[in-house]
């Protein structure tokens, strides 16, 4: 009887900045317990251009897995070599506190937003037990009330998502240092189960810097040519500088198809302006703490 791999599951993540979704720029790491439960049932994560892959020894004549189970919920964490991701996807948290966590292997397509993002809590002492504690399991069930429990109970609660006093956390029973937590249900019987999951663009108002030294233009505006993006001139400080920030924020974009020119009535004083760029984000002024992308133009 030989023996061979069938793939179980075929897990993608995607990034809507990048062309065809493809982000490169991620490492999928299986936690503890779940490694020990890859090794004791012959599992394999493999990762590959498509994604990563979940294979498991399986009998060439049955097709039967060599050793099965019912359903193992898997913790895994990803690390991200993407130093602007944040800003890439349009989201603002503390990381020291907080972490984006992906519940995946119900759906074919995870669709990430702000509501992924959990406070992570390791130990009862990141819970202030000086004020009544609930906590709730994802079938409603109360599973710790600090009234009438122990902390050691909130500790050894197993670990995942639940709803402490109506707010979603992450309860895992050490600290996570990686930037997303992907908890994936496995099934018994999945057989090249596909999960797709996206991870949304963030949309900016761009903001352009006009120093004038070549041109004597005293009126300009910022045109366009493709009509996707539309500008409006803000006050300058300065005599020689104009300031032009876009009507609506951008969603950010690998492939920007946006053509941006310095006109002069309805000459062209500049084409092909540079589009801004993710580490030129600034907040807007001193008392509007929104992010702007910036870009420096001279005429």
């Amino acid at each position: 009887m030989g023996k061979y791999y069938k793939i179980l599951a075929h897990i993608n993540i995607n990034h809507e900045f990048f062309v065809g979704g493809i982000y490169s720029s991620v490492t999928l790491f299986p936690l503890p317990q779940t490694l020990l439960f890859l090794k004791n049932h012959r599992i394999i994560l493999k990762q590959k251009k498509e994604g990563f892959f979940l294979l498991q020894e399986a009998s060439d004549e049955t097709n039967e897995v060599t050793i099965s189970f019912d359903e193992f919920i898997m913790f895994f964490g990803i690390k991200l070599n993407d130093p602007y991701f944040q800003i890439r996807s349009g989201f603002n948290y503390n990381l020291r506190k907080e972490r984006i966590i992906i519940e995946a292997g119900q759906s074919e397509i995870v669709n990430i937003d702000i509501r992924n993002i959990l406070p992570l809590i390791y130990s009862s002492s990141e819970v202030d037990f000086s004020i009544s504690q609930v906590v709730i399991n994802s079938d409603k069930i109360v599973v710790f009330d600090s009234e009438i429990d122990n902390q050691n109970k909130f500790n050894l609660l197993d670990n995942g998502v639940y709803e402490l006093n109506k707010n979603k956390i992450l309860k895992y029973d050490s600290n996570l240092n990686f930037d997303i937590i992907l908890i994936y249900t496995l099934k018994a019987h999945d057989e090249n189960k596909i999960c797709t999951i996206n991870i949304p663009s963030g949309s900016y108002k761009f903001r352009y810097h006009i120093l004038k030294k070549y041109h004597s233009a005293k009126n300009i505006k910022l045109v366009d040519e493709n009509e996707i993006i539309f500008f409006e001139e803000f006050p300058s400080k300065e005599n020689n500088k104009f300031i032009f920030v876009s009507t609506l924020p951008v969603k950010l974009s690998q492939t920007l198809s946006s053509i941006i020119s310095v006109y002069e009535n309805d000459t062209v004083v500049k084409k092909y302006l540079p589009i801004p760029e993710i580490q030129n984000a600034r907040f807007f002024d001193e008392n509007d703490k929104s992010l702007v992308l910036e870009a420096y133009v001279t005429i």
